[in-house]
């Protein structure tokens, strides 16, 4: 399992003091001299607070964490997360201009909107925020009873209008939000569908579930009844003997193609961990069709296990998944992308992970003819002894994968520790690699100053999104002081004048 972050849901409430505001919007970054990505310093507001910061707000709350966040197409910034109000966490959507300003929802004049379970149920986590068709869909785990957990999809209008909850997951077993998918069916009208992907533990078994939903009206959501709720069991192939039968848990979902093109077919791959033995996960990836079967033609079965395990067989958890089409109309292919936690023998690093088409390595990903690489953490060299940095600490991809331009992007949380006191800290942590052949281009922390005085600053990434000028979104939370958490939020940019890595003569 991955290392804890230090920036995250806990804490008691509090009431943000007020900021001074004021302070002008900073001009776009030069070009940059070494690497391809920087914060956007034109992002953040009246803090001017170099592309990272808090979102300004009058919200009342504890624990508050933005997890995920979209771009609407007038380039306002939504993000996702949760926020404890009266002892109970409740899903939030945070509203920005494309500038970093709050901008306030017409549903609720203010620059959050609150969605509160009916019976007072805490949500547990927001797994996936999705813009689709004029709808944002916010999929989130929501808490049972203190054993049992279920996964709705909450549905906004763009002016913060709960439009409905569907609660898409929902039997005595625990289950937990993996990711959504939308295609639509070219019929007369066009029906859109909503893919549904998530978890269940049965007996200590952790399986992915796969479901479709459709519009039957504007405001409800309705269940295929030809697919239902269809666990995708996992082949005891897939695990050593006393792992079995075998589980999986869920990262993510992402598409690739469309569903109006017989050209270029919609495909869906699922991401997450399989158990093989212990404690000893491994990447997988998986293929399915629109009805939730295993596609044959990828990796065995449909399915595709990866064991990075850059320090022998410990654990490699994977955060994201992310694939593009490629090719032309009569010879497409996919490349499918996964990043996750790996552990080393000093501090945990990144494991970044090249797929092909049919689910092979692309070995000449990564530069040691595995179709895998490493970056960040430490393994402390090839000694039988490790060689550890002292204050070093772990880097962790909280944030996930996307894919920008001819760039693999990831967002998480840099560790550190502090001299003398070797108090554990944290920063927001992004890389890029070059999705071609995986060369490093960027790997850096960046601290996301606080506009309080006197408070300590922690923080971190939970979720990232590309915008359409393939900006990178981030979204998380920063430790303000004692028990006090706020939203963070942020855009990275790239270069525009030597966004190719090439440095001009």
């Amino acid at each position: 399992m991955p290392s804890a972050a230090i920036a995250g849901p806990g804490g008691d409430p509090f009431v943000l003091p007020s900021i001074p505001d004021g302070v002008e919007v900073a001009e776009e970054p030069a070009a940059y001299t070494h690497y391809p990505f920087a914060p956007d310093a034109r992002f953040g507001g009246v803090d001017h607070n170099g592309g990272l910061g808090l979102i300004r707000g009058t919200l009342l709350g504890g624990a508050a964490v933005a997890v995920r966040s979209v771009t609407l197409d007038n380039g306002d910034v939504v993000t996702a997360g949760l926020v404890t109000t009266s002892g109970t966490y409740n899903v939030v959507l945070n509203r920005q201009s494309a500038g970093g300003i709050g901008v306030n929802w017409p549903a609720t004049g203010q620059i959050y909107t609150i969605h509160a379970d009916a019976s007072g149920r805490s949500y547990q986590s927001v797994n996936d925020l999705k813009l689709f068709d004029g709808r944002l869909y916010v999929m989130a785990t929501r808490l049972w009873t203190s054993t049992d957990t279920d996964v709705d999809v909450i549905v906004f209008d763009l002016d913060g209008n709960l439009i409905t909850r569907y609660a898409a997951m929902g039997t005595t077993a625990a289950e937990r939000g993996g990711g959504l998918a939308f295609y639509q069916q070219t019929t007369i009208p066009i029906v859109t569908y909503v893919i549904v992907v998530g978890e269940q533990t049965v007996s200590g078994r952790t399986q992915p579930v796969f479901s479709r939903a459709s519009w039957t009206s504007s405001t409800t959501l309705v269940r295929d009844a030809s697919v239902g709720l269809k666990v995708i069991d996992i082949p005891n192939d897939f695990c050593a003997t006393s792992a079995r039968p075998c589980s999986m848990s869920v990262a993510g979902v992402t598409t690739t193609g469309s569903p109006f093109l017989s050209t270029s077919p919609q495909r869906i791959y699922i991401g997450g961990s399989i158990r093989w033995d212990g404690s000893d996960w491994d990447f997988a990836a998986m293929r399915v069709t629109l009805a939730g079967d295993l596609s044959t033609g990828f990796g065995t079965g449909g399915i595709r296990r990866f064991a990075v395990d850059a320090d022998a067989t410990r654990t490699d958890w994977l955060t994201g998944i992310a694939a593009r089409r490629q090719g032309g109309f009569t010879d497409y292919y996919d490349e499918i992308f996964m990043a996750g936690s790996v552990s080393q023998r000093c501090n945990d690093g990144i494991g970044i992970v090249k797929l092909a088409d049919a689910g092979g390595a692309v070995t000449t990903f990564g530069g040691n003819g595995t179709g895998a690489m490493v970056i960040g953490g430490s393994n402390g060299g090839s000694g039988s002894i490790p060689v550890c940095i002292i204050g070093a600490g772990d880097d962790l991809p909280s944030g996930g994968i996307g894919i920008t331009g001819e760039h693999l992007v990831i967002a998480g949380q840099r560790q550190w520790r502090t001299a003398g006191t070797n108090e554990l800290r944290g920063d927001v942590l992004f890389a890029a690699v070059r999705a071609n052949g995986g060369a490093l281009a960027d790997l850096r922390s960046h601290r996301a100053i606080s506009p309080y005085s006197g408070v300590r600053e922690d923080s971190i990434v939970y979720g990232l999104s590309i915008d359409s000028g393939g900006r990178v979104v981030v979204a998380g939370n920063m430790q303000i002081g004692d028990g006090r958490l706020a939203f963070l939020s942020g855009r990275f940019i790239g270069d525009r004048i030597f966004g190719n890595d090439y440095e001009a003569n």
